[in-house]
């Protein structure tokens, strides 16, 4: 069993005792948890709730305090390029996803709608870098 939460729990401060141990057998089914997912998305980016946890907090963190820099500001900001800017680089990320999508389904991979089974090998195609 992993110990990810459990170790968590033994390095906070000993005030926060009471909590910690009511948090013990919760800390077991996560780790539990973590111990049963696929072994093929076990080391990617993000799989670790924690991890994920800790980005949000820093982007929240990061956001608030750009509000309150800006909030300082007397006059308001021009989005108008910015907005433009940010669909146009959505969109042409979109297209890129959707035509990778339909090249490994379809080209290389021989992807059928009806009678397509799990292909829980190693053999994946890698995506073309842009």
């Amino acid at each position: 069993m992993s110990t990810i939460m459990n170790s968590f729990l033994n390095s906070l401060p000993a005030a926060l005792a009471p909590m910690t141990s009511l948090l013990r057998k919760p800390a077991a089914h996560f780790d539990q948890w973590l111990d049963e997912g696929h072994p093929h998305v076990r080391g990617w980016l993000l799989m670790n709730p924690l991890h994920v946890i800790g980005v949000t907090l820093a982007y929240l963190l990061v956001v608030v305090l750009l509000v309150l820099h800006t909030k300082r500001r007397d006059k308001p900001y021009n989005v108008a390029t910015w907005a433009l800017l940010h669909n146009i680089t959505l969109t042409a990320l979109s297209l890129y996803m959707f035509v990778e999508i339909v090249r490994q389904a379809f080209f290389l991979n021989s992807y059928d709608v009806f009678r397509d089974v799990v292909d829980s090998s190693d053999k994946g195609v890698g995506v073309r870098p842009l």
